[in-house]
């Protein structure tokens, strides 16, 4: 499942289709940033050192549970939350994985926090329901992260439906999903995507898998697409190849990539292990996947103009398999890809040309990750589990900077703007400045 933060996208602006507007954008309207690749606009300057008692502009208590990463749009930080009502039904007997299913309703909420002050300018309840089924542990019921075009706000929480507010919080429309069955009922995680008027949601699962295009106007399909794999909690990205967006979505066995207008498929590779968590990287046309579940892969794959299988073709430049990362998404930095061993605090770094190890495996001091990589100012943002984040300097041999604690449990990934960061806990919503 996307744990949190799971859901994960990453382009560089040459190669990228962006969420909206361009990499100058003091906005953050996805899980991945202005240019969908995990890095801040290029005037982002965060802070290096924080603490409970140091440059906390604001700290804001949080209502329910939810791991998605917040996006800021103007005075906006627009987050998704399941709060329990304590109103319950009769039991309803177990899940195929032998877990109890749940009995009590969970308010969905969409809420709006004021960037300058912290105070909650708005929330909305999108829906309250009972929960079909169990999540893992450190899951919740609100774990895709929100996207916005500045217009509208797209909020995905699965099962329980796809809603479409306008910026004050108003309701436009809702897109009713089939009931998702998944791995040993690890829940459900994975982003929706946008481009321009269509919005990308991912859908595998253990019964048909599928990857559908919204028209993110109406909330009327514009293709629908079945996929074939099982439960995956990968996030896609969107590349522009010569002139044609493509949407690219990893999955069992498996890495797909599909035309944006009409949902067909324009090519396929194969090598990727199961039940991906991970999301696709990009730099240039060369496309990064990979996952450390059921088998440890990282993959480069060149997809400019490119169609059909690719799995045994010059496409396929490399293939690396001492390590991957499982929750946390890559980044791409100066052609090294850094990732996390697994979902613990050692991190890798690959050259992006050739796959081989630049520097050796490096412990940063972190233990549980779910929370991907950010880039701002040059520096990588790493939260843990533990409420720690550490910074580390990539041109300094991966030197860490700081490592910064708050008491709190961090899945959602940092986002930072100017010279803030926003953090998403689990139980409160911090700005560092």
């Amino acid at each position: 499942m996307k744990f949190a933060s799971s859901l994960i996208v990453f382009l560089l602006v040459n190669s990228t289709l962006p969420i909206i507007g361009n990499e100058n954008d003091a906005q953050w309207p996805g899980w991945r940033g202005p240019t969908m690749n995990g890095h801040a606009a290029p005037n982002a300057n965060p802070p290096i050192e924080w603490s409970e008692n140091k440059n906390v502009k604001w700290k804001t208590e949080l209502p329910g549970l939810g791991n998605s990463t917040p996006n800021v749009w103007g005075n906006k930080i627009i987050l998704t939350t399941a709060v329990p009502t304590g109103r319950k039904v009769e039991p309803q007997g177990k899940d195929a994985a032998g877990n109890a299913r749940p009995v009590e309703f969970h308010q969905l909420l969409v809420i709006a926090y004021d960037f300058e002050t912290g105070k909650q300018i708005w929330k909305t309840k999108v829906s309250e329901a009972v929960p079909h089924a169990v999540s893992h542990p450190t899951g919740s019921f609100a774990a895709a992260s929100t996207v916005t075009d500045g217009s509208r706000i797209f909020a995905f929480f699965g099962s329980l439906g796809l809603f479409a507010l306008d910026m004050d919080g108003n309701q436009i429309w809702k897109y009713e999903l089939p009931v998702m069955q998944t791995m040993a009922n690890f829940g459900e995680g994975a982003s929706p995507v946008l481009h321009e008027n269509i919005l990308i949601v991912p859908w595998d699962s253990e019964g048909q898998s599928f990857v559908a295009g919204i028209d993110t106007s109406t909330g009327k399909e514009v293709w629908k697409t079945n996929r074939d794999t099982n439960s995956s909690w990968t996030t896609p990205i969107v590349i522009n190849d010569e002139g044609q967006g493509v949407v690219v979505l990893s999955g069992t066995t498996h890495t797909r990539a599909y035309n944006i207008k009409t949902g067909k498929e324009v090519w396929s590779c194969g090598g990727m292990s199961h039940n991906p968590t991970s999301s696709p990287v990009a730099d240039g046309h060369v496309v990064f996947v990979g996952n450390s579940y059921r088998g440890k892969v990282v993959q480069a794959i060149n997809c400019k103009g490119a169609a059909g299988d690719l799995t045994q073709s010059p496409r396929l430049l490399w293939t690396h398999q001492k390590s991957a990362s499982y929750v946390p998404t890559p980044v791409v930095v100066d052609d090294k890809l850094y990732f996390l061993r697994d979902s613990v605090g050692i991190l890798n770094c690959l050259d992006v040309k050739t796959g081989q190890p630049v520097l050796q495996p490096k412990r940063i001091g972190l233990r549980k990750i779910h929370a991907s990589p950010m880039v701002a100012a040059d520096r990588i943002y790493i939260s843990s589990r533990e409420g720690d984040t550490v910074v580390i300097d990539p041109k300094q041999e991966c030197k860490i900077l700081a490592k910064n604690h708050l008491d709190d449990v961090f899945d959602a990934s940092p986002v930072a703007i100017g010279n803030s960061l926003i953090l998403r806990g689990k139980t409160n919503l911090y700005r560092i400045q």
